[in-house]
């Protein structure tokens, strides 16, 4: 509930920066990843129909508990008359109160009249009121259908839990791969677009400076071959960008299920250092996987569901056996004197008893039982396996990636050494331009080289909280 508000405030605010920074002409909105999860648990459609599993779920209980343990009042009237005789007349009336340990209690009233009616239904001209009990000693005493309907619908729960989370977990981690590609895309469109102006400046340089010949006419030709490729690929970069960003879109999603159209002006968040990953044990993923994993917790669930049909199953290999007693008294006056004479000469009572000779039925659901609980322990064995080669891969992909991202932090710190110092030796006329291209060239791909390799970083963190069934948000 707390976590609902947080992204509901995070909503609203990001709603209020937008309409100002609109409304006063900014030209640029810095767009968190947290507001940008945020707006997706808020309203994203497909979250929102995982969320109805948990009504789904309540629903199935509700309807297990009724048509198990439900009491229920009945009234059946039957009346024949023919040629002015009233042959028969029956009223009977019920109360069931179903019990979870598989008694049944009974209360009756019963009414018969009518000259033919049959012998063993006769019964005092006021009618006859009955309380019983019917006790199951045999089959159904520790388990029977309507208790184990119930114990599945409430197993249900769990797995509908499971399938809510393993939706909303795979939505944020596609979620989170579409802003850190937007993320890349921006600035390397950025960068791109960067070199395009000052290969543009240095070509109106190289230009005024051939004027007063200061430098060779093939500079010219030099600088214009340089401004064009650079034009070809900062314009492929801008592109590549507003499709990022059309991606970025398919997450966000208003209160009427109706899609987001986000501020062209956004940009994403300057990126912070990467997590020390090596203060991130793989074995807190690994035990957070075995307890919270949608697919093991679903497996698991499916286990307890078979483990009750094998208590069912069990059970029906047993004899029926049910004891049945009601106690009778005239009309509608029950005795409160507690006369034991009366009780004992005013009861009905017998027994019901089944048994299937070879139990052919009843032994093969127990055997098919066998081979579906086998068959799932086995697919929970290769799915445990599968999560923990999931986890392993990212988490190797994520520390190599960190050691290669200070490197190319330092690689980009000397670019821009050297292009410096290139500048100025080419202003003094110590340097030609070809070095300087070279330099600042050198510089862009190392700076766009670390940027992708930093949106890489974050795609790999977001599989790994994706492998191991977690939330990447700051719960």
């Amino acid at each position: 509930m707390q976590m609902k508000m947080i992204n509901s405030l995070r909503f609203l605010l990001f709603s209020l920066i937008v309409f100002f920074a609109s409304a006063f002409g900014q030209d640029s909105i810095r767009f968190d990843i947290d507001v940008y999860f945020g707006m997706i648990l808020k309203n994203h459609p497909i979250i929102k129909q995982a969320k109805l599993l948990d009504d789904l779920a309540q629903r199935e209980v509700q309807q297990a508990r009724g048509e198990g343990f439900d009491p229920k009042i009945q009234s059946n009237y039957d009346v024949k008359t023919f040629s002015e005789k009233r042959y028969f007349e029956y009223w009977q009336n019920q109360l069931k109160l179903p019990t979870w340990f598989g008694a049944e209690f009974k209360l009756g009233y019963d009414k018969t009249g009518g000259t033919l009616i049959n012998p063993d239904r006769t019964m005092p001209t006021n009618g006859m009121t009955y309380f019983g009990v019917s006790v199951p000693i045999g089959q159904g005493l520790f388990m029977d259908q309507r208790r184990a309907n119930l114990r599945i619908a409430q197993n249900l729960r769990e797995m509908n839990k499971a399938e809510r989370n393993k939706v909303v977990i795979k939505i944020l981690y596609e979620a989170s791969k579409s802003y850190w590609e937007w993320y890349a895309r921006y600035f390397r469109y950025q960068k791109l677009e960067e070199g395009y102006q000052l290969a543009m400046n240095r070509y109106k340089f190289v230009k005024s400076r051939i004027q007063y010949g200061e430098e060779a006419g093939i500079d010219s030709t030099e600088a214009v071959i340089l401004l064009q490729n650079r034009f070809v690929v900062y314009k492929t970069a801008e592109m590549e960008f507003q499709n990022s960003f059309i991606d970025l879109n398919l997450h966000i999603w208003d209160d009427n299920e109706q899609g987001f159209e986000l501020n062209l002006n956004l940009r994403p968040t300057a990126y912070k250092n990467a997590v020390d990953i090596e203060r991130i044990s793989i074995n807190q993923f690994i035990e957070k996987a075995k307890i919270n994993h949608p697919e093991i917790l679903k497996i698991n669930a499916k286990l307890k569901q078979l483990s009750i049909e094998r208590r069912l199953a069990n059970e029906n290999l047993k004899p029926t056996l049910n004891l049945n007693y009601n106690f009778l008294t005239y009309g509608l006056n029950m005795p409160i004197n507690g006369d034991v004479n009366f009780l004992k000469n005013n009861y009905k009572a017998g027994f019901d008893f089944v048994f299937p000779v070879f139990l052919r039925k009843e032994r093969a659901k127990q055997q098919l039982n066998k081979i579906k609980i086998n068959q799932t322990e086995f697919e929970l064995s290769f799915l445990n396996r599968s999560i923990l080669n999931e986890i392993n891969k990212f988490y190797n992909e994520l520390t190599n990636i960190q050691g290669l991202l200070l490197v190319q932090e330092k690689l980009v710190r000397d670019y821009v050494v050297l292009r410096d110092g290139e500048y100025e030796k080419f202003y003094n006329g110590e340097s030609s331009l070809f070095l300087v291209n070279t330099r600042e060239s050198n510089l862009i791909e190392s700076q766009i080289k670390l940027v992708e390799m930093q949106s890489k970083y974050e795609k790999a963190k977001a599989g790994l909280y994706w492998s191991s069934g977690s939330y990447q948000l700051k719960e």
